[in-house]
């Protein structure tokens, strides 16, 4: 009877060790599961699969003005990148034998899934810039060859492979729509009527700017082949860059320069040389940026803007002037962050950045 007694107190000190267990297990999940998150969205970390679309979000991203903060999903984005402008267009001195010895054409697919991974994996990006997936122009292989703006069609198919590319990583896109330079991908020269010099381009009642804008619309509206949305509908653009430094005076106003066209060598044998005005000599006005604004927003409701311009040179109302910045004491400002966050010493595995964010105080 007394051994029947003492196996029912153990039975029942068992069951209630067990039932201790099973709460502290219920508290500790409960306290994991109404954790308070933090509001901010983070680029998500995955496995590369080129057989399957791993999608960035249905949602775009916006600009919050009354806090001043991207958003995605009801939380703030911290846009964290790089500028990758070579990707749809580059020059091909590396490659020379198997691309026919030309020198500017669309780099190997290979080339560019590596380096997004790279971008996404080892520098934990989540927005990259790219100035050719976007506009090139004036060579055989670029988006637009000539001067009779006709589209290479070619050229979608790199478009679309780095616009997929980027979706499967979880990276979002900033496309530039022309440029100012006439560097190996090209500027906005190619968009001239006849007799147009290079200044037509700011001007809303020249061919140039026409042609531009016809250009645009069909870019906004070209279909992505694998994804089936249009550039315009597709939530892995971050935002649509009207042009590359657009207005850097790099030269002087008065130089003579800046006042009388001359020869822009090109430096491959399937390049142009151009007698044109000195691009960096002409600032958008604000004529032009009001413009193309409405328009661009009457194509595309969905995406945020970059007008692209060179702002210390700008001296509209909405523009800071001549950029008259201390570098002595933003330099200070973030070495002072350094020294804060890492007290032992700044190494490359820091450098990594992956959960770090860089908007602290």
């Amino acid at each position: 009877m007394s051994k029947t007694k003492n196996n029912k107190h153990l039975f029942l000190i068992i069951m209630i060790i067990l039932f201790i267990i099973l709460l502290v297990g219920i508290i500790i999940g409960l306290f994991f599961i109404l954790k308070p998150k933090k509001d901010t969205y983070k680029p998500r970390h995955i496995t590369f699969n080129n057989n399957k679309i791993l999608n960035v979000g249905d949602e775009f991203i916006t600009w919050d003005p009354s806090v001043n903060e991207f958003q995605l999903k009801g939380k703030t984005f911290y846009a964290t990148g790089c500028n990758i402008p070579w990707m749809g267009f580059a020059v091909s001195n590396l490659d020379i034998k198997t691309l026919q010895g030309k020198c500017f054409t669309q780099p190997h697919k290979e080339v560019i899934t590596n380096i997004l991974k790279y971008a996404h994996d080892t520098l934990d990006c989540n927005v990259i810039r790219c100035h050719t997936l976007g506009f090139s122009a004036f060579s055989e292989d670029s988006f637009i060859p000539t001067t009779d703006n006709k589209i290479n069609e070619k050229y979608w198919e790199i478009v679309d492979f780095i616009i997929v590319t980027a979706k499967q990583l979880g990276l979002h896109l900033i496309p530039v729509l022309t440029d100012q330079y006439h560097g190996y991908n090209g500027n906005y020269n190619i968009f001239l009527g006849p007799g147009e010099q290079s200044d037509a381009f700011y001007d809303i009642n020249s061919i140039a700017y026409k042609n531009y804008k016809s250009f645009v619309n069909t870019y906004l509206n070209h279909e992505i082949k694998g994804l089936n949305t249009k550039i315009k509908d597709e939530p892995t653009i971050f935002c649509i860059e009207f042009g590359n430094e657009l207005g850097d005076h790099s030269l002087d106003d008065s130089s003579t320069d800046c006042k009388e066209p001359h020869i822009w060598p090109c430096a491959c044998p399937d390049g142009p040389s151009l007698t044109i005005q000195p691009t960096q000599c002409l600032t958008p006005t604000k004529e032009w940026i009001s413009d193309i604004t409405k328009y661009i927003k009457s194509i595309d409701q969905n995406h945020l803007l970059m007008v692209g311009t060179n702002w210390c040179q700008m001296e509209y109302p909405y523009a800071s002037g001549k950029c008259d910045w201390d570098f002595d004491e933003i330099l200070g400002e973030n070495i002072a962050k350094l020294k804060k966050r890492y007290p032992g010493g700044f190494t490359k595995k820091d450098a990594k950045r992956r959960g770090v964010d860089w908007n602290e105080k």
